[in-house]
Parts: structure tokens; C-alpha cells; sequence
């Protein structure tokens, strides 16, 4: 690998036509973080639920699937069939009706 390279001023830069640019974000980490103190969690503990009653569990899950922590899980009120997802099923299903056909006709040979 090639670590030489052209270092360019801050800011915009203007590139000939025809040309790609490429941005590299290099982090590097010269010391260890200082170290955080210790939080009180007072009374709060982390338990392992083994074998939780189904009635419970789906109470539990009601609760965390709730508008509240909607933003926490990344989950928005936008939709699941976007543009993107329905072209990903087409193409699949557009290749999966080849592979069959193709099998078919190879097979009837």
C-alpha cells in the first residue's frame, strides 16, 4: 500500500472533470480516555428472567414496543415498503423466476 499522498487545503476543493473524489475520516487515539466515575445505581439490578409466564412477557413487550421508546430502537413512524425495498423484491423475484426457468430448460434438454 501506497502511504504517500497529496495533502489539500481545508475546505473545498475543486476537481477536474472526469475525476472521483474520495474522503477518508482517519481517528486516532494517542491516549487512554480518562476514567468515568462510578455511577450509584441505587437499587437497580439486572436479573436474569428464565423461564418468564407468557402473560407477562407479551405485557413486557407491549410496554417496550410503546410510542415511547419507538426513537430509542430507531423505529419512526415512516414506511416499510419504501421505493428501495420493493425494487430489492422485484429484482429478487425477476432472478428467481430465471434461475427456474433456466433449470427447467437445461433439464428438458
Amino acid at each position: 500500500m501506497n502511504d504517500s499522498y497529496t495533502r489539500l487545503p481545508e475546505g473545498y476543493t475543486p476537481l477536474p472533470p472526469g475525476k472521483i473524489a474520495n474522503v477518508v475520516t482517519d481517528l486516532e487515539m494517542f491516549a487512554a480516555p480518562p476514567l468515568r466515575a462510578e455511577r450509584n445505581a441505587g437499587t437497580l439490578t439486572l436479573v436474569r428472567w428464565e423461564r418468564p409466564p407468557l402473560g407477562e412477557y407479551r405485557t413486557l413487550l407491549n410496554y417496550l414496543w410503546n410510542t415511547e421508546f419507538k426513537p430509542i430502537a430507531g423505529i419512526g413512524d415512516r414506511p416499510r415498503w419504501t421505493a428501495t425495498f420493493t425494487i430489492g423484491v422485484l429484482i429478487t423475484m425477476i432472478g428467481l423466476i430465471v434461475f427456474v426457468s433456466l433449470m427447467i430448460r437445461t433439464a428438458f434438454r
